[in-house]
């Protein structure tokens, strides 16, 4: 897991992701196939321009996000967003 504050760039991003424990389990491992890493790349992007720009947002929590393959994309299967 690794945290940042909002708004975050591209390049932040793709550090972040690279720095979790796990990551070379995404990048596919033992004849698996990739983890679609742009796309999650995405959706960091997008939450953090969501609550820059909504400031209400006091706490938001994605749980889970399932990632598909390579080029297939994410789901959000249950989000929590709090308003102050």
């Amino acid at each position: 897991m690794a945290f940042r504050l909002a708004p975050i760039s591209k390049q932040e991003v793709s550090e972040q992701l690279r720095s979790i424990r796990t990551f070379p389990l995404l990048r596919g491992v033992r004849g698996d196939q990739p983890a679609d890493l742009a796309a999650i790349e995405e959706v960091v992007l997008r939450v953090s321009q969501l609550v820059t720009e909504f400031p209400e947002i006091v706490e938001m929590d994605i749980n889970p996000l399932v990632v598909y393959n390579k080029g297939e994309g994410t789901v959000v299967l249950d989000a929590r967003i709090i308003l102050k």
